[in-house]
């Protein structure tokens, strides 16, 4: 594309951002929320404060400044479930096959694909075996329909199976349909591919430090297939014998 229609297009888009419903929580709000994650005392309290903000009973939470996305609203249930295993997630997103569509008035076409993905934390120190959680893990890593990648509470990467870039989320902008064929997908969100920071799995509240959580993302090896991680990941700590350990 020429650098007049992109500049073109990039106006477009942004007018098109702009016009966005704004999900954010203001200063106060944030305040309330941390007060209210910083004072847990439990794993346990930690898991039924997260649900609360999952099922839309607090206006954001401690890892998103920003009510939960719409697009999650079908993995709902899902996600609440799983909470009963002690897995607290705290990032997804659903299947989304490239398609086009027309925004902004229909001046200009986008499109976006997405391989289902989520991440959740899992305590080391609670109330699951150390020979449950290796169980579950190595369950995880034998399903070939996935990749998954685990970090250790330091947020040193522990193991992995997936490739160093691994993409979640692509997407691409044109004016014409004709221009389709010719864009290349450009890469928008990727699993973190080495060491992440401390902070990035306790977010500093004192409950799930003591937890020493592993950090662990989840994510379909295709683009294609809308491969339901949520059963595939609550399958894989039943046979780890971890079912519903946490009376939620």
């Amino acid at each position: 594309m020429d650098p007049q229609r992109r500049s073109k297009l990039n106006r477009l888009i942004h007018a098109h951002a702009l016009a966005m419903p704004d999900r954010a929580v203001s200063l106060a709000d944030k305040e309330v929320i941390d007060t209210e994650w910083f004072s847990l005392g439990t794993y346990t309290e930690a898991l039924k404060l997260n649900r609360l903000f999952i099922m839309g009973q607090r206006k954001a939470s401690i890892y998103c400044r920003a009510s939960l996305d719409p697009e999650s609203k079908d993995l709902i249930p899902g996600l609440l479930d799983l909470h009963k295993y002690g897995l607290l997630t705290h990032d997804s997103q659903p299947f989304q096959k490239s398609h086009f569509k027309g925004e902004s008035g229909g001046e200009f076409l986008a499109a976006r694909r997405q391989r289902p993905y989520i991440g959740f934390l899992l305590p080391t120190v609670d109330c699951i075996s150390p020979e449950q959680i290796q169980l579950f893990w190595n369950n995880l890593l034998d399903q070939p329909e996935i990749v998954v990648r685990i970090w250790q509470h330091d947020g040193k990467l522990f193991c992995t199976n997936a490739c160093e870039n691994y993409v979640l989320t692509q997407s691409k902008a044109v004016l014409t349909i004709l221009e389709l064929l010719k864009e290349p997908w450009g890469d928008i969100r990727r699993i973190p591919s080495k060491e992440i920071s401390k902070r990035g799995i306790s977010w500093d509240v004192k409950a799930l430090e003591n937890a020493k959580c592993l950090a662990i993302s989840v994510a379909s090896r295709s683009w294609e297939d809308n491969v339901n991680l949520v059963e595939l990941v609550k399958n894989a700590a039943i046979m780890a014998g971890m079912s519903k350990i946490y009376p939620l």
